[in-house]
């Protein structure tokens, strides 16, 4: 299994190839593929659905002011679901659009600035945080890129970052964190705490999915373009499935999972789901579109609060084959 984002598509090598057979055409082909294999695994029960208190009509019903509906799984330690009040899907909706027309067009590629299959996403930094402020003054990119290509996807990233205003925010979004923040206190372990502040929401990032049904399972690499602690992910346009691949990284424990969610729905990374787990979508047909909302930032000190190497580089076998390798001896 991979750990990362899959490489980004590439152009097919293929001798004159007829005009249908273009760049868009043949990620299509490929999405489609990947659709049906997935599909037939889950009608199979190769992949295992979520037997949680959550359906579909647990967020058509979640229409109560200021109330949340919590789905918990057994089987992934962090994983929450989250059904939304209306009027709070409403504002986090407002504010996925509103990023996006303050980029202009400068959304870039989701697996990274190569990335030719119409996925694309950018990022909203919150006003009044200075966790937001030191973020987007560093520089990252994608963990799979080096040298001058991760010199030129974190050009990309920066260009499709913006330092929002008090002013671009929507109308409740204050209320609408309280809300969300109070219903994560109460649904995740008491040492997140820290991270469950107003100040500790780093980032919104929007994420377009061009119409493509199959997001490929991939792990957010926390010090490059996967920062965050915990990780929410609101579905603002569209439905589908989640795709969890537990560990893996080792043969006898790994298991493939998957769970609904609905338009106005939203799932919660931590622990375990967020660290040691793949996640990707398989959507419905039509347009979907979601936000992450990306609290506080792991610290790359061992033995720090959230370390990423203590909770998620010391599971992954190759970053502990390095870790434990011997250093290179210096050339005369």
């Amino acid at each position: 299994m991979p750990r990362n984002k899959a490489p980004p598509t590439k152009r097919a090598r293929v001798a004159d190839p007829p005009p249908a057979l273009d760049e868009a055409s043949l990620q299509r082909a490929a999405d489609d593929a990947l659709v049906q294999t997935w599909s037939g695994r889950i009608a199979s029960g190769e992949v295992t659905t979520f037997n949680a208190s959550w359906t579909s009509s647990a967020i058509v019903n979640a229409d109560v002011p200021n109330s949340y509906v919590i789905g918990q799984t057994e089987s992934i330690d962090g994983l929450r679901l989250l059904a939304l009040p209306r009027a709070d899907v409403a504002v986090f909706q407002s504010l996925h659009r509103t990023i996006r027309e303050k980029l202009h067009g400068s959304l870039t590629g989701w697996g990274g600035r190569d990335d030719i299959s119409g996925r694309e996403r950018g990022y909203g930094y919150l006003p009044g945080s200075e966790l937001a402020a030191r973020h987007r003054a560093a520089s990252h990119s994608m963990k799979e890129y080096s040298g001058a290509q991760a010199t030129a996807d974190a050009d990309a990233n920066r260009a499709a970052s913006v330092m929002l205003d008090v002013a671009d925010l929507p109308s409740d979004f204050g209320g609408t964190l309280a809300r969300l923040l109070e219903a994560l206190r109460a649904a995740l372990p008491a040492k997140f705490a820290p991270v469950l502040q107003p100040d500790q929401l780093v980032a919104a990032q929007p994420n377009v999915h061009g119409g493509l049904r199959f997001l490929p399972p991939h792990l957010d690499e926390p010090l490059h373009d996967g920062f965050g602690v915990i990780i929410v992910t609101v579905a603002v346009a569209g439905g589908g499935r989640i795709l969890l691949q537990s560990r893996p990284f080792d043969a006898a424990r790994r298991r493939d999972y998957c769970f609904e969610m609905a338009e106005g729905g939203a799932y919660v990374l931590s622990g375990d789901a967020r660290n040691t787990c793949l996640h990707g979508v398989l959507a419905d047909a039509g347009a979907r579109e979601s936000l992450n909302l990306r609290f506080g930032l792991h610290s790359a000190e061992r033995g720090a609060p959230f370390s990423a190497w203590d909770e998620i580089e010391q599971h992954w076998p190759e970053a502990a084959a390095a870790a434990d390798a011997p250093p290179a001896e210096a050339e005369e």
